[in-house]
């Protein structure tokens, strides 16, 4: 009984150990305050008052709010809020931003969550749905940059 447990005990160390070197320049790095800057100010210069920004990551809203104010947001400092106000909605938007979606993504998000910008961040595992997007004819890269890219729907 003593070895199972400690090999498992083991294999947990190992494995934790391993995934925080695996980040630890991220860790150590953080975001700046100034992270989305160049995007915010994009998307306050490009989109109504109100309009609702779709965007990959509920802790990416801080930033994008405090650099753009005018605009409104999918998920804010949790997605707690967004699964006890509609759970089917939080499902779906779980599903679209990791490429578990299948169908009109950009469809789905202008009809679902009444949005035409979409926000995504690049350094996050959001690949997938980004190829959605990009082979969609309705979406229009309209920014990019080390960080961000954003979509317009037509």
């Amino acid at each position: 009984l003593i070895l199972p447990l400690a090999l498992a005990a083991a294999s947990l160390i190992f494995l934790q150990t391993n995934s925080f070197l695996a980040h630890r320049d991220r860790l150590l790095e953080g975001y700046r305050p100034d992270h989305y800057t160049a995007s915010t100010n994009w998307m306050k210069q490009n989109t109504a008052p109100d309009a609702i920004i779709f965007h990959t990551n509920w802790d990416t809203f801080p930033l994008l709010f405090s650099g753009n104010d005018k605009n409104r947001y999918i998920v804010g400092l949790d997605t707690t809020f967004l699964y006890d106000r509609d759970p089917e909605r939080y499902l779906l938007w779980y599903k679209i931003i990791y490429g578990e979606y299948v169908g009109d993504v950009v469809g789905k998000i202008e009809k679902t969550f009444q949005s035409k910008t979409i926000f995504i961040d690049k350094n996050r595992d959001h690949d997938l749905f980004q190829r959605q997007v990009e082979a969609s004819p309705r979406a229009e890269k309209v920014y990019e940059d080390t960080v961000s890219v954003i979509f317009t729907i037509r």
